[in-house]
């Protein structure tokens, strides 16, 4: 698996590992117990490796003076660890893992499964596999589970990844069809009205000249949606590349 970009929170600053294991964590009340953002990041870290993952590449940032944490893990199989048969060889999107916490009550710990594409480094996040915890008083008895059960999903997730992308690429679309889902998806949020022409000029002259192998199939309107959508927030992009996710996979299944 070669290494790729990893893009992360739009308008955030981006910062080496060890800075964020040295931001602050605010102190407890009775209702909201913070948690330090390395917590999250090394327990999510350890539960991948001892299934046979290895980090390959990692992304960290924080926003708001460290009180949000947004961070992108990498991963490929550790050698002879159970993680090959899950990561797939020759496929051409690495697997990944998004990462966020916060010390404001903004949003939840968090661990999200997605995929990014070789050829243009452009991240999604797929919806199976998306587990949070609040940041209650029993955060930390209740963090080895719900990191748990997001690495036990990661067999089920990489096969649903690839069959996807599959499907995506064995189908064609008409310019009609395609209208109908860049206007769907700006019904449905994916993308704001302001990125229509962008997508539309991806999907036309794809910057990456591999998307222009097999035609006019859903793989090159995805990658259309997906380099667009580049530089969203990840809280954001999990949210909109889900929604993509929903109806490409509902228009191209019944077609």
């Amino acid at each position: 698996m070669r290494k790729v970009d990893l893009y992360t929170h739009c308008g955030s600053n981006r910062v080496s590992r060890e800075q964020m294991r040295n931001s602050i964590t605010p102190p407890a009340s009775d209702s909201h117990v913070p948690i330090p953002h390395t917590v999250l990041w090394d327990k999510a870290l350890s539960a991948f490796e001892n299934s046979g993952y290895k980090l390959e590449n990692e992304a960290h940032a924080l926003n708001r003076e460290g009180q949000q944490y947004f961070g992108l893990m990498q991963l490929g199989a550790a050698a002879g660890g159970d993680g090959a048969s899950l990561i797939g060889n020759g496929h051409d999107a690495s697997l990944i893992a998004g990462v966020r916490n916060s010390h404001d009550k903004r949003f939840p710990a968090a661990l999200v499964l997605g995929s990014q594409v070789f050829v243009c480094d452009n991240l999604a996040f797929s919806g199976e596999v998306k587990v949070a915890t609040r940041h209650t008083r029993y955060i930390l008895d209740r963090l080895d589970r719900v990191v748990g059960d997001a690495v036990g999903k990661l067999a089920d997730h990489r096969i649903k990844l690839e069959e996807r992308h599959d499907l995506y690429k064995s189908s064609e679309l008409s310019h009609g069809e395609v209208n109908d889902l860049v206007i769907e998806a700006m019904d449905r949020n994916v993308l704001p009205p302001t990125k229509i022409p962008q997508v539309m000029e991806e999907w036309r002259n794809p910057r990456h000249p591999e998307f222009k192998v097999d035609g006019q199939t859903g793989w090159r309107l995805y990658n259309a949606f997906t380099e667009s959508l580049k530089g969203s927030s990840l809280n954001l992009l999990s949210s909109r590349t889900q929604r993509l996710h929903g109806i490409l996979d509902k228009h191209l299944t019944a077609a």
